[in-house]
């Protein structure tokens, strides 16, 4: 991106926190705040839809603290399905998985079988790692709820928040779509070659944040989004590399991601980056 270098001079004159050293008191302090100037203001009326992993939950939970709609928080679930939140069960930690929910709330009809069988029952392979399986009826009924009802509420909402995650994701050949988990060494060995690994790139994750965007628009397009990325860390990783190595490398590829839209100008969005 070029600009004109007169342009640049009077903007940046009149950004007093252009300098280091314009305000050091800020960076003693044990907590320090950026000179940020927000896009869009939220009205204390209004409904949020959150989607992301356990630092979309912790959004819901503060929205809801002051007194804030909060569409996606509104479920109920056995607790030993998902026995931290009741909707715990949703977290979605890569971005095409939640590109997946929102292509099957466009079109429903085309939404592939996405539960498969373990040695232990049925997983439903765009829920979060670790919930137990079930029986397949179980599994086909919430499967119904998610696709018909849950995501659906984004219609209604008049702010979505989006949490990015992380960047290790597996590809099933077979259903041709990405996991929000990842499938068992048995599930593997008894499948062999259906299942891909991939450390997806900037440009995968920049594609497919375009396509939630073009997904929201067709959905809610009076909806305002906002997009975090997430602190969440990897459990474990796949690449060969040492853990605490991979771990800094999701905020680094989703990051950037957030900055261009499709026809190369800026997304209609808020980005933030917050760490706790």
């Amino acid at each position: 991106m070029r600009i004109e270098g007169q342009t640049v001079w009077a903007d940046t004159l009149k950004n007093k926190s252009h300098r280091w050293t314009s305000d050091l008191d800020r960076f003693r302090a044990d907590f320090f705040s950026l000179d940020h100037k927000a896009k869009f203001t939220l009205a204390p009326e209004s409904r949020f839809f959150c989607i992301g992993s356990c630092f979309a939950r912790n959004i819901e939970e503060h929205l809801i603290y002051r007194g804030a709609e909060v569409l996606s928080k509104h479920i109920v679930c056995p607790k030993e399905e998902s026995p931290i939140r009741p909707n715990g069960f949703l977290n979605k930690f890569t971005t095409p998985s939640m590109a997946n929910e929102l292509e099957w709330v466009v079109a429903p009809a085309k939404a592939p079988d996405v539960l498969i069988e373990t040695e232990k029952g049925w997983i439903d392979t765009q829920l979060a790692p670790g919930i137990p399986p079930v029986s397949l009826e179980r599994a086909r009924e919430r499967r119904r709820f998610i696709t018909d009802n849950y995501f659906p509420r984004i219609k209604d909402a008049d702010v979505v928040v989006i949490t990015l995650g992380l960047i290790e994701a597996w590809f099933d050949t077979t259903a041709g779509i990405y996991w929000n988990s990842t499938p068992s060494l048995w599930a593997v060995r008894r499948n062999p070659g259906r299942f891909v690994f991939e450390s997806t790139d900037y440009e995968t994750n920049q594609r497919y944040l375009n396509r939630v965007h073009d997904l929201l628009q067709k959905i809610n397009p009076t909806a305002r989004l906002v997009v975090t990325v997430s602190p969440v860390p990897l459990t474990a990783t796949f690449t060969g590399r040492d853990i605490a190595a991979a771990n800094t490398y999701p905020s680094r590829c989703c990051g950037p991601s957030l900055k261009v839209s499709p026809t190369g100008t800026r997304m209609s969005i808020t980005s933030l980056a917050l760490n706790w």
